[in-house]
């Protein structure tokens, strides 16, 4: 019995295999060591078409500096050549009153005039020092001037001086109209011709006498009715005070104006 079971059991070790079994075997032991030759390929495809895009974008880049250098220079050399142009024009017309040797003569000057010109220098960077340190100074005396003009305005002066004008004016115009300056300047060369150690001394009796006379009847006329005229009015403005108010801001408001 154990011997037919030892016979069974050899055929079984001793079975050969088949040619398909060790195909299957051989694509197994492939695949499990190695890759695959179309993936392989393929990656190697997108690689190279990878480099080709960076090739490309380099190479655009390129063209599109070279055209900005090409534009660039384009641009560049019009520019001098209007500059070239405008600059012979002008030369053109400066050239007969320019000679060769003028700036060798000027060049010349200014080497020998060298320390003046350092003199006349630094005098202009003391002037400016000076200006500069002075400023302060002369804001203050400003503002002082014109803090003094507003004490002096609110005061009354300028409005003095506006009637002292007014009133200037007015005797002009009555001096210059009429026959009283001539008058008064001819009695003026008089008095000034005359000696006055040899003037005539009068008594109050024959002054008395001298206003029978019809020059000195229209004098003292002039003078009264003068007198007589400047009572009205200084009565007048006492008696109404808002004329005196009008009258200030008239000629306040004309002050400006003149």
């Amino acid at each position: 019995m154990r011997q037919e079971r030892s016979d069974n059991k050899t055929p079984a070790l001793a079975q050969p295999l088949s040619p398909k079994g060790v195909a299957q075997d051989e694509r197994a032991a492939r695949g499990a060591g190695t890759e695959d030759p179309a993936e392989t390929l393929e990656q190697q495809i997108c690689a190279i078409r990878e480099a080709l895009e960076d090739i490309q974008r380099d190479l655009a880049d390129q063209r599109r500096h070279s055209q900005a250098m090409e534009e660039l220079k384009d641009d560049l050399t019009r520019i001098a050549k209007d500059v070239l142009a405008s600059a012979v024009q002008e030369l053109d017309d400066v050239t007969p009153f320019v000679r060769t040797g003028d700036f060798t003569n000027l060049a010349k000057k200014l080497l020998r005039n060298t320390s003046r010109i350092a003199d006349g220098l630094d005098k202009l960077e003391s002037a400016a020092d000076l200006m500069r340190d002075a400023t302060p100074i002369t804001n203050d005396i400003f503002h002082a001037v014109i803090s003094k003009l507003d004490e002096l305005e609110r005061k009354g002066y300028f409005q003095v001086a506006a009637d002292l004008q007014t009133t200037t004016d007015a005797l002009v115009r009555a001096l210059s109209a009429g026959s009283l300056l001539p008058a008064l300047r001819a009695s003026l060369e008089a008095s000034a011709e005359q000696d006055p150690r040899t003037v005539e001394g009068y008594s109050l009796w024959r002054a008395l006498r001298l206003t029978r006379r019809p020059e000195m009847r229209r004098l003292l006329g002039a003078t009264m009715g003068f007198v007589t005229h400047f009572a009205q009015e200084l009565s007048r403005r006492a008696a109404h005070p808002a004329l005196e108010a009008t009258a200030t801001e008239t000629t306040a408001t004309a002050v400006p104006a003149s």
